[in-house]
């Protein structure tokens, strides 16, 4: 897959995948933005009313940083972390 920059672009109503491209001044508004390697760049860009969805190893990392920083996560997905221990009952 070949890599694009974005300068100064507005994605609007849109499922973005981040990964693999460059983003610089660019605005985000009511998008899904997808990051699943988390190989992207972002420079002085906006997001509005967006919603992140981490897949493969950007979401293991965001469980990785959850276990240190507890309900940091910003989204509900309802998933358990799976690398937290279960409390013991």
């Amino acid at each position: 897959m070949q890599s694009k920059e974005y300068i100064e672009h507005i994605f609007e109503n849109q499922r973005i995948h981040l990964d693999g491209n460059t983003y610089r001044f660019c605005s985000f508004k009511n998008c899904e933005v997808v990051v699943n390697q988390g190989a992207f760049v972002l420079s002085h860009c906006g997001f509005e009313n967006c919603r992140p969805i981490l897949k493969g190893n950007a979401l293991n990392v965001a469980y990785f940083i959850e276990l240190f920083f507890p309900g940091c996560l910003l989204w509900k997905s309802g998933k358990q972390n799976p690398y937290r221990k279960p409390k013991p009952e």
